[in-house]
């Protein structure tokens, strides 16, 4: 070849090679041809000098950005910058970037090139290097913003150049940065001719989610990732696109039977907040003007002539719904609306009629466009509820179905993955065709687990591959806290959408000693454990419902007690520590697992120390009491008509399941004593056992009585005891906790008793000098109280403080570790929720609940009561149970400031509370100008009492006329019961 030869590069970019195609094009495209000699012909030795990169004078941008990324990569491997020239030179080793008339001019054929793919092809001492690049889009001043449409742009040659280093150059792509690993030295090029596609033609993944270990969020990363993993350059629209064309706005006023009539008999002519897309009545005109959008659309005729409106508001087809000159999307808005107009209703009866019907309407459009001869696709999504293949219909040839599914995570519930596949497989035998995937390995409502890796790349791998004969490809749809969490799952899956036989073990196994060295194999324990717990332990076995097994994610509470509990936290760090001491021989693959300790590692022990202390529901466990005033006095009398008693004071439960008698408690104390009082109705005061014994009699206990456990030190190490009888007989101990036993010792303290016995109560005063309890002052006192009610011929009943006592100890009483606390004159702020423990009258409403409410007529079998034998302070707590519908409890929240920083707290209970819908479960929400729900994983399960707290700044528009503030107790969508108490919102005071 004459390479001194002047020529004019001319681009064969043009309108003949990019007429309109196929969106997926599958099996009919060329197939991969792969063929490296294992002898090396040429070699570029580091510092040689023998080598540069060629592309002609006006070859395009994206052309140039695959020059710049050899070069930059390159210079990894060879330590020096190759230079990138216009016209190849004979002494040299040439890549030539790009199709031009230096490929045209040693018979390489490009004609056969389709969407992606590339040629790789050595011709004497020159590397050829080309794909079909976008003539006009500049790449180098999209790689630093945020964009996802920079990469709906087609990169051929730069795939090939990425393709080239890591088949010859040994590069791996795990990630940009320092999961780019490139090893250094000599560059040895063997005999290539490669031909090669992507087995999936869709391969698109969300970039930006999750937050990204390097600075600026790692937004130049993200897309490196997104173009060196080789991901789609094609979107096809298929996401709610008539749910956003501006209808509202066109037709609300002017016909208003265009949309759909709600369950109350109203059109929904403009957006509320249960319905935030356009739906419609299609049994209405509104098909003629659905009809003529999507003619226009497909004419490529500006928005403007019909009026078309995208989401935001202003003129304009919505980009990520419709493509101009290409494709509709006639999927409706998301939460199909179901009209309930007379002639709709009837057709809308359940899920297979729906999808009758809806895809019926698509098709009738589909099929008129062809006969009108207008070109282009028309997409719509199998997504409930119309999913099901339609009856009686065939599919038109310019339909292309997307199918939504759960996807990989579904191999956890092989009876759902099992139903999921049938259904994908009936689409593709409907059609004639394939379909492609919209799925949902993410962290997303109920499995958004903050803090937990949802990294599963074994069977993200499975999954795909095991779906080829059926798929174009797939969507993931991939929310995530942490980008990290993602990125593994990205490359396995990127690995596999390019190539359906690839071994995804032996990808891993190369991964985990590339990227760690001697210290893979603990790494990749690491990753399989992960992997595990989240497959089969934060998705938890199906529960089976009416309608079959039912999928079942673990509750935050579970996640971080028990699958992330600490002694599973200390094993990863214990996995790490030998890792880094493996590794500890290579600097690079040390740098690695230390990174990956900080990203992985470290985002799990924060989160899990976050929630210990965050529902460490002891702590959070306490009352307020006030000291004795100057000048005040308490005579241990029985008579309890001191001020100091007239506040509401403490209350025991029965925690043995019966029926509580009232049983109330007070503290306070001056500079002296300690001082305790109580009072507990006794309905069968004859009945009682309290026999008088000796001082002595250690049988005390048995007897009917109250029982002080009281550790002034707030160790919890230690406590006093004291056991006081109805008939006025004590005893005292003192004792030191060690392990779950105890030490005993003998404590002789001065007490001041009195006991007085009545027809149907029984109450006391004790007087405990603080010198006794070996303290000089008191502000903060650690404590439990509890009542032991015992009655001849009937079963002892038991109460506690304190419903936190581990009911599996022998002597569950002795449980220091679940006292709660008693603190004096405290400053407390200021609790917006009013009746916060439930304690204020009901009101004669009947869905009056003190300061609560409800809606008048509650769904059936539903039911919202006080519970006394329940509660976390006061007397009671307000209980909420369902057989399956949404049940709340309301109050109104004027006080509720805009841009203000707010605690939200509250102790929560559940009994066997069962997911029945899409969101299910139990939860606290908040409207300021929007919905705010915490936990954002809602609980599921049985749970004991647990506290929640969290953190919110109200938004701008809180209380304004438009957005009336209000809280609501949540039983949603599931069966069970579900206890609410304590619920407390504080503002937190500016930090100046």
């Amino acid at each position: 070849m004459m390479k001194k030869l002047l020529v004019f590069c001319i681009s064969v970019l043009n309108l003949m090679l990019f007429a309109y195609e196929s969106p997926f094009q599958g099996d009919s495209r060329p197939p991969r041809r792969i063929q490296v000699s294992e002898e090396k012909l040429l070699e570029i030795h580091p510092g040689e000098q023998n080598a540069e990169i060629v592309v002609c004078a006006n070859a395009s941008k994206m052309t140039r950005f695959a020059a710049m990324e050899l070069q930059s990569l390159l210079e990894i491997k060879l330590s020096e910058k190759l230079p990138v020239v216009n016209t190849p030179d004979d002494s040299k080793i040439s890549f030539i970037l790009g199709i031009n008339a230096f490929s045209d001019a040693v018979g390489i054929d490009a004609s056969g090139l389709v969407r992606d793919a590339f040629i790789i092809k050595t011709v004497g001492q020159d590397v050829y290097i080309l794909g079909r690049d976008d003539p006009d889009f500049d790449e180098f001043a999209a790689i630093r913003r945020i964009s996802g449409w920079q990469f709906q742009h087609e990169k051929g040659t730069v795939f090939g150049v990425y393709d080239f280093l890591e088949r010859i150059a040994d590069a791996r792509f795990f990630f940009a940065g320092p999961g780019t690993l490139i090893p250094k030295g000599t560059l040895r090029i063997p005999s290539i001719d490669v031909y090669d596609r992507p087995d999936y033609e869709a391969r698109q993944v969300q970039i930006y989610e999750g937050k990204h270990f390097l600075p600026e969020n790692g937004i130049l990363e993200r897309n490196l990732d997104y173009l060196r993993m080789r991901f789609e350059t094609q979107y096809v629209p298929c996401c709610h696109g008539i749910g956003n064309l501006g209808y509202w706005e066109r037709f609300g006023k002017t016909h208003p039977e265009y949309f759909f009539l709600d369950s109350s008999g109203r059109r929904v002519t403009e957006k509320r907040s249960d319905v935030w897309m356009e739906h419609y009545c299609y049994t209405s005109g509104v098909k003629e003007e659905l009809y003529q959008d999507a003619k226009s659309c497909l004419l490529n005729e500006p928005a403007s002539k019909r009026g078309i409106r995208s989401s935001n508001g202003q003129i304009g087809w919505d980009p990520t719904a419709q493509q101009p000159g290409r494709a509709f999307c006639a999927m409706p808005g998301d939460s199909f609306m179901r009209c309930h107009c007379e002639n709709c209703q009837s057709l809308m009866t359940d899920e297979q009629m729906i999808s009758d019907f809806y895809w019926g309407f698509v098709f009738d459009l589909a099929e008129r466009l062809i006969r009108e001869k207008v070109p282009g696709i028309v997409t719509n999504m199998s997504y409930a509820p119309y999913h099901l293949v339609p009856r009686n219909r065939k599919m038109p040839p310019n339909v292309y179905v997307m199918v939504a599914g759960t996807g990989a995570w579904n191999e956890r519930y092989p009876e759902h993955q099992q139903r999921e596949t049938e259904r994908i497989r009936q689409w593709v035998d409907f059609g004639g065709r394939k379909v492609w995937l919209w799925n949902y390995p993410n962290k997303f409502a109920d499995r958004a687990f903050p803090g937990i890796p949802h990294t599963t790349p074994r069977c993200i791998g499975r999954y795909y591959q095991s779906m080829a004969p059926l798929i174009y490809g797939a969507f993931i749809e991939s929310e995530t806290d942490y980008y990290a969490f993602n990125l593994l799952q990205y490359y396995v899956f990127s690995r596999v959408s390019w190539n359906n036989q690839v071994d995804v073990n032996a990808l891993l196994t190369d991964y985990y000693q590339r990227m760690f060295g001697k210290g893979a194999p603990v790494m990749q324990e690491f990753f399989d454990r992960i992997e595990f717990l989240w497959l089969h332990k934060l998705l938890k076995d199906p529960m089976m419902t009416d309608l079959g097994p039912s999928n079942v994610t673990a509750s935050n509470h579970e996640a971080w007690t028990e699958v992330y509990g600490k002694a599973q936290r200390e094993e990863f760090k214990r996995m790490f520590d030998l890792a880094e001491s493996l590794a500890a021989s290579s600097e690079e693959d040390l740098k690695r697992v230390r990174l990956f300790r900080e990203i992985f590692l470290d985002v799990i022990l924060r989160y899990g120390e976050e929630y210990d202390r965050q529902v460490d529901t002891i702590p959070r466990f306490f009352a307020d009491a006030v000291s004795l005033a100057e000048g005040q006095s308490i005579s241990i009398d029985g008579r309890l008509d001191e001020a100091a008693w007239k506040h509401t004071g403490m209350h025991l439960q029965n925690i043995t399941g019966g029926n509580s008698d009232k049983s109330q408690v007070w503290v306070t104390h001056d500079a002296t004593n300690l001082y305790l009082a109580f009072n507990f109705s006794e309905p069968k005061m004859g009945s009682v056992r309290a026999p008088k014994r000796s001082a002595t009699d250690t049988d005390l206990w048995k007897d009917n009585g109250i029982e002080f456990f009281l550790n002034p030190d707030c160790s919890r190490n230690s406590y006093y005891h004291i056991i006081l009888s109805s008939s006025g007989n004590w005893l005292t101990k003192r004792y030191v906790k060690h392990g779950i036993s105890r030490i005993a010792s003998e404590w002789s303290p001065d007490l001041d008793v009195t006991v007085v016995c009545s027809e149907d109560s029984w109450r006391g005063e004790l007087a405990i000098p603080l010198a006794d309890l070996e303290v000089q002052a008191m502000e903060v006192i650690v404590l439990n109280i509890n009542r032991h009610q015992v009655r001849e011929s009937e079963a002892d009943q038991y109460y506690s403080w304190s419903p936190f006592l581990n009911r599996q100890l022998t002597s569950m009483f002795h449980d220091p570790d679940n006292f709660g606390t008693v603190f004096f004159n405290r400053n407390i702020p200021e609790n917006l929720v009013k009746d916060s423990d439930f304690s204020a009258p009901k009101g004669k409403a009947p869905n009056a609940f003190g300061a609560w409410h409800h809606h008048h007529i509650l769904p059936e079998n539903t039911s919202i009561s006080y519970d006394s034998n329940t509660f976390i302070s006061g007397s009671r707590s307000i209980r909420l149970h369902s057989a399956g519908a949404s049940l709340a409890l309301r109050q109104d929240l004027p006080l509720l400031k805009p841009n203000t920083k707010y605690k939200i707290s509250f102790f929560v209970r559940l009994e066997q509370v069962e997911k029945k819908g899409r969101f299910s479960g139990v939860c606290l929400n908040i409207m300021d100008d929007k919905n705010l729900w915490f936990p954002s994983t809602f609980l599921l399960g049985t749970i004991p009492w647990v506290y929640q707290e969290t953190e919110f700044t109200s938004a701008p528009n809180t209380n304004d006329p438009a957005h009336r503030s209000y809280l609501l107790l949540y039983l949603m969508g599931a069966s069970g019961t579900a206890w609410f108490d304590q619920i407390k919102l504080q503002e937190i005071p500016s930090v100046n």
